[in-house]
This record gives structure tokens, sequence and C-alpha cells, in this order.
């Protein structure tokens, strides 16, 4: 069931992408050059022959004049995550440990698990 939702945010992601580069009235030579890549990195991540990191995305998203968020918002709220499929919520104990809330809703605010523990 995980590779299914996978491979359909997967493929969801990809279509988004292809449409704001599109809502931008670019072609894919066009960002490309914006870029600073070839037509054939546009070509691949919107076929899903190459995955993206985030930064690639983060310049895909200001070549086609969108914020980051702007669109990761657009695209939760076009292809919301399952709530079955959601991460459980993860909180520090007072001991320093990790526990794990198995009833959690995921949108509620998550633990700042950002504290280095050195």
């Amino acid at each position: 069931m995980a590779n299914t939702l996978w491979t359909y945010r997967q493929q969801a992601f990809r279509k988004a992408l292809r449409t704001i580069r599109q809502q931008a009235q670019l072609s894919q030579a066009a960002l490309a050059e914006r870029l600073g890549k070839p037509q054939s990195f546009v070509s691949k991540y919107e076929s899903g022959e190459r995955r993206l990191e985030y930064l690639e995305v983060e310049m895909i998203c200001l070549a086609c004049n969108i914020t980051l968020s702007s669109f990761a918002s657009e695209f939760e709220n076009l292809y919301p995550m399952p709530a079955r499929e959601k991460p459980r919520m993860v909180a520090e104990t007072q001991n320093g440990a990790y526990t794990v809330d198995k009833d959690s809703d995921a949108s509620e605010p998550s633990a700042d698990l950002s504290k280095s523990k050195d």
C-alpha cells in the first residue's frame, strides 16, 4: 500500500512541477536555460526518470516565479496525503527518550527534534 501511495504522490509531484512551469508560460528549454541546465534535466524530472533534491525544487520554483512554500501548500491542498499514511507524532520525554503517539493528528504542531544530544 505504501508503495502505491508514494508512486501516486511522486506522479502528482511531477505533475505539479510541470503545471507551475506551464503557468509561468515556460517551455522545458526556457526553464532549463533559467536554471543553467540542459533541457533534458527538465524532461527527465517531469517524466520521472530523475528525482530532484530539495534545493533543485526550490530553484525550479524561483525560476517559475513561485515561492517554495506556496508550491508546497498548493501541492498539499491538491494532493493530500491520506490520514492513515501520515507520519506519527514523535515527542521527547523529560529523560531524553522519544515516544510515538499512535493516535496523533499530523496537522498538530510537531515536536522540536532539532535539539542536539551531544
